[in-house]
């Protein structure tokens, strides 16, 4: 049998001693949560990209409010996936206090899928404002972006709909008929 040689993934050095660092902030945590977060934080402005999403990830873990700032700092973060992160940490750790912060992110970032996940993280917040970003990407010829927006729904207004060409078809005809209702207080 040939011997097999290890696969690498591109991980140098530096990235494993990075990552290695974001592990053992998670331990930390739990003794001294304030050091964990100083170190998360650290590590999520200076990493490369995969450190980065880790350390947003570790950020959500651990929670608190040190935790949603260092999020909220990555929301400029110049790689889309590092901002999708840290979107989607700050809507499972229900952080109202960057609302602002989304919404700005909601209207203004590059990337649509990274405004889908903020519409979806302020639904999830009770801020129905990315509705109209939704109904917009529902009526585009993209049908990736379609899919992600009849997704986003059952966060923004607790209606799923399946992300195929019918379901998408059945949110339109749904939002068409009560857009008022859920954009008025309904």
């Amino acid at each position: 049998m040939p011997e097999q040689t290890p696969v690498t993934v591109g991980v140098n050095d530096v990235q494993v001693k990075q990552l290695s660092a974001c592990e053992s902030a998670l331990v930390l945590a739990k003794r001294q949560k304030d050091q964990a977060g100083h170190l998360l934080i650290a590590l999520s402005r200076d990493g490369d990209p995969m450190v980065r999403i880790r350390a947003a990830e570790c950020l959500m873990e651990i929670g608190g409010e040190r935790a949603v700032i260092g999020l909220m700092g990555l929301l400029d973060d110049p790689h889309t996936q590092v901002r999708i992160t840290a979107i989607g940490a700050l809507g499972v750790l229900r952080a109202h206090g960057a609302r602002d912060k989304l919404l700005a992110v909601l209207k203004s970032d590059p990337e649509v899928p990274v405004r889908i996940i903020a519409a979806r993280t302020l639904g999830r917040m009770g801020n129905r404002t990315g509705l109209l970003l939704i109904l917009r990407l529902l009526d585009e010829d993209n049908e990736f972006y379609q899919r992600l927006a009849v997704m986003a729904l059952r966060d923004i207004i607790g209606q799923t709909f399946s992300p195929t060409r019918e379901g998408i078809r059945s949110a339109k005809r749904y939002l068409d008929m009560s857009l008022d209702r859920y954009l008025n207080g309904g």
